[in-house]
């Protein structure tokens, strides 16, 4: 059977749809390239890739939006963005129009391809939980940072501060309230790892900012702020109120029955004893004078 009856034995739709994929084959613009990501710091710059046979027809669009300002289009058909903000973050795609399209023409007859996902590295957010336990001197912040967010920032350490809140505002010469300062905990750099901190010397009944936040290489992120107050110091007459209330409250007849058992139990062993000595002593007239002096002793 010669080509050309093969040929004729195809249905139409079929030779259609070959006559489509040659053509396609034949005009592909842009080259099959993996999937592309890219991390980059703020203020540095950026070349994404477009690997096209015609870098002149060479499209850059980012999620719908085309032409920023800070947007370079190399000769290559790369794209150079410069000084990359947080505003650069997202999916970018190259496209190529076919030979007989216009760049003002319908943009759906165009070959896109996403090649590449920006992500812009910023300071770390805030933890996602922040609480603190404070006793009369002593306060435990506790703190939880979610692990895919430690990674995605890249977070280095923690750091802790707290301040003493006063009691009564304080102004300046200028009519400006007077801020307390912050006191740094130790340790500076608090290991990404840990998720609990002790204060120690707090003044009892006395109220207290405390501040948590992360640490990347572009600096410090956003803090969480709690306020706490310590508990009262316990005076001499506090603790003899609590115990009159209890001498109010104390059953006798509980420590008469608890007296009782102490004393039964104290003869059985009594008579016990006595009457293992007195067996003994009759096996054994020797030891006569030891064991009345042993009983002597006992009672």
């Amino acid at each position: 059977m010669s080509f050309s009856a093969i040929l004729l034995s195809f249905p139409i739709s079929v030779l259609f749809f070959l006559q489509a994929l040659i053509r396609l084959s034949s005009s592909s613009a842009i080259r099959s390239e993996d999937y592309r990501e890219y991390i980059v710091d703020p203020g540095k710059n950026l070349i994404l890739p477009c690997a096209v046979n015609d870098p002149v027809t060479v499209i850059w669009m980012k999620e719908g939006h085309r032409n920023r300002s800070n947007w370079v289009p190399q000769e290559n058909g790369s794209l150079l963005i410069i000084n990359i903000t947080m505003n650069d973050a997202g999916n970018y795609t190259c496209s190529t129009l076919p030979g007989n399209a216009s760049l003002t023409g319908n943009m759906s007859s165009s070959l896109d391809l996403k090649t590449s996902n920006v992500r812009v590295r910023s300071p770390p957010e805030a933890v996602s939980f922040f609480a603190v336990r404070a006793s009369t001197v002593i306060a435990v912040l506790i703190w939880e940072y979610p692990p895919k967010r430690l990674i995605a920032n890249s977070v280095r350490s923690f750091t802790a501060d707290f301040r003493q809140v006063p009691e009564d505002v304080e102004l300046d010469a200028d009519g400006n309230i007077i801020e307390t300062e912050w006191e740094r905990l130790d340790p500076l750099n608090i290991s990404p790892n840990i998720r609990q901190l002790e204060v120690y010397h707090l003044i009892p009944n006395t109220s207290y900012e405390f501040r948590i936040w992360a640490n990347n290489h572009l600096g410090p992120g956003e803090k969480a702020t709690v306020t706490a107050t310590t508990i009262p110091q316990w005076q001499e007459k506090d603790l003899i109120r609590l115990i009159l209330v209890d001498v109010r409250n104390f059953d006798t007849r509980a420590w008469i029955v608890a007296v009782a058992i102490t004393m039964g139990i104290l003869i059985i062993l009594t008579i016990i004893t006595s009457a293992v000595l007195f067996k003994e002593c009759h096996s054994s007239p020797d030891l006569r004078i030891e064991t009345i002096e042993i009983t002597q002793i006992i009672v």
